[in-house]
């Protein structure tokens, strides 16, 4: 069974989403975040930082900032509406490959790369895998990456193993049932 995000990561997209969607000019500030860290994202803090506490810890603060940033990259489709939609960084990579609109070794190299990573990489790579994915049209659902990424540093390998799992099974489960 997999876990529903967080109402606290729902209402953080939503809200990114809802922002960047109504206000082009919100929208490009919180893309300029896109690869950068909190430090270098000067435009996006009118948007992030009422989120934030102010003791956050740096890997979930950058997570913020990430996330908001790969959500204005495409904020019209952010917030998955398809029921059947992929609910994790594993199944939305198998969801590419059974789409037929990124090869499987694409598919299964971004996985394994990202699952490698430790907190302090983890927001770059994530970065480029989902820009890889939205660029092709497939849905991400950024309420439960934001919570795997903000729990990365104390639960990957339990994360990188549901990321794992979930990309392998829905690709088994395409191929037993064609």
């Amino acid at each position: 069974m997999t876990r529903a995000a967080s109402d606290y990561a729902t209402r953080f997209v939503t809200d990114i989403a809802t922002q960047a969607t109504a206000n082009p000019a919100i929208r490009t500030a919180l893309r300029t975040g896109i690869g950068r860290e909190p430090d270098q994202c000067h435009r996006m803090h009118s948007f992030v930082a009422p989120w934030l506490e102010e003791d956050i810890h740096p890997d979930k603060e950058r997570v913020h900032y990430t996330i908001a940033a790969l959500i204005a990259h495409a904020p019209e489709t952010a917030v998955p509406t398809v029921e059947n939609a992929p609910r994790d960084l594993g199944e939305s990579l198998a969801f590419a490959t059974q789409h037929h609109v990124l090869a499987p070794a694409t598919t299964e190299n971004y996985l394994h790369l990202v699952v490698r990573q430790n907190p302090g990489t983890l927001c770059r790579y994530l970065t480029t895998v989902v820009l890889a994915l939205r660029d092709t049209g497939i849905p991400v659902d950024f309420a439960r990456l934001f919570d795997d990424a903000g729990r990365w540093p104390w639960q990957s390998r339990r994360i990188a193993k549901t990321w794992l799992q979930s990309y392998y099974r829905s690709l088994a489960s395409t191929t037993s049932s064609s």
